[in-house]
């Protein structure tokens, strides 16, 4: 019914070319299955999905006309009936939006719609480098052909445009496009997590007009996925940039604090404050036990880590370890309410922040850099870190070989 709605619409704007040459684009691309399925009873045998041809789209189609069937499917790629049907059907579909864009680049049409047809063109290789990102390169034939296709053409994008809002969002395709290969293919793979940092640092260090967000987003991201990973030097890079770039940023200041932290595995760690509710405390005092350090906030999943902390802190204890917190809240009503009533029994410090806000100034978290609660530290026996950065879920999984008698 959609679809002979759209035929006669079709039929009834045929003798105005702009209008119908258009809609007759779209229209193909609808009957090819690239547009949303109507409602209906379901079938069991789902009818054949294809995509048109390039030749199917009139020759004498003008670039405009080009563009809207382009930006029609941008965000409308096939779904196949199973994994490999859709796989093709994609590829096919991507291909006709970049043959599409390389036929608007050639017509005589404006230069914002050739640029706005070349972004395109990005986007779809980047879809096509993203085809099988759960896969390694020797798993499919051209996966690593695609990517370094959509590398070499963002890189000659952005070489050719300068600082211009276009080469921006082509940097940005690269360093989006790589972080979600690196994700889903799994941060195993050391080469991707130093690509996505170089690119996010080059793209941080560009300082693209209106991409600030995007480039610190990315930028904390490549650095994050590379201290998960243990690339200590990949995630300095991504602070020392990032300080570099916006040297006003609030946390600028906590870059050099940072960089001594992701230096400090196997070596001694100093830990001295004010223990709550009086009292000073050394870890040195802590020598001979694994003493996990816990800084965390009540607001947030922080409050949660250590409540699970807490339920477990007579077999930790019993097994030579210890908890301290350092609870980061602006005032210590919470923290007061949950020792009182039993809730928190962990070694717990806690100082008024700075009244500037500036974190690199807390008496207690700006020799931890940039690490926003909740941040895990574990220290081993003879005082020395660990693990620099200890995420939620490696952390439960070394409590449990603790446990079990696996941890000396």
């Amino acid at each position: 019914m959609v679809f002979a709605m759209l035929i006669s619409s079709f039929d009834s704007l045929r003798g105005q070319r702009r209008c119908g040459r258009g809609l007759q684009a779209i229209a193909l691309l609808m009957l090819a299955g690239c547009g949303a399925p109507a409602a209906g009873p379901a079938s069991p045998s789902p009818p054949s999905i294809s995509i048109p041809k390039l030749s199917s789209f009139p020759s004498d189609l003008s670039g405009e006309e080009l563009w809207h069937a382009v930006d029609f499917m941008r965000t409308r790629p096939p779904v196949g009936v199973d994994q490999p049907e859709a796989r093709a059907l994609r590829r096919q579909h991507f291909e006709l939006v970049m043959a599409l864009s390389q036929r608007i680049a050639e017509s005589d049409v404006d230069a914002a719609t050739k640029t706005k047809a070349e972004i395109a063109r990005l986007e779809a290789l980047g879809q096509l480098a993203l085809a099988n990102a759960p896969l390694v390169e020797c798993d499919i034939p051209d996966v690593e052909k695609d990517r370094e296709v959509f590398y070499t053409e963002t890189d000659r994008v952005m070489a050719e445009m300068g600082s211009s809002p276009e080469a921006a969002a082509a940097a940005h395709l690269r360093v989006s496009v790589t972080g979600r290969l690196v994700r889903e293919a799994g941060a195993q793979q050391p080469k991707w997590i130093e690509r996505y940092a170089d690119y996010a640092c080059q793209q941080a260090a560009a300082k693209y007009p209106d991409g600030k967000a995007e480039a610190q987003r990315e930028l904390a991201g490549a650095a994050s996925l590379a201290e998960t990973a243990g690339l200590p030097k990949v995630a300095a890079r991504c602070f020392e940039t990032w300080a570099k770039t916006w040297p006003e940023d609030p946390e600028s200041p906590l870059v050099p604090a940072t960089l001594t932290r992701l230096d400090q595995v196997g070596k001694p760690f100093s830990l001295k404050g004010p223990l709550y509710p009086k009292g000073e405390f050394d870890l040195a005092s802590l020598k001979g036990k694994w003493v996990i350090v816990h800084l965390w906030r009540s607001a947030g999943n922080g409050a949660d880590v250590l409540s699970r902390l807490e339920r477990l802190l007579p077999e930790l204890r019993a097994h030579g370890c210890e908890v301290v917190g350092i609870c980061l809240d602006p005032d210590d009503k919470q923290l007061a309410q949950l020792v009182s009533t039993g809730r928190i029994r962990s070694i717990e410090l806690y100082a008024a922040p700075d009244p500037s806000g500036d974190l690199s100034k807390h008496p207690l978290a700006g020799q931890f850099g940039i690490a926003p609660a909740p941040f895990t530290m574990l220290i081993d026996r003879e005082g020395r870190v660990a693990d620099n950065n200890l995420r939620p879920a490696k952390l439960l999984m070394w409590i449990d070989q603790l446990l079990r008698g696996q941890v000396k």
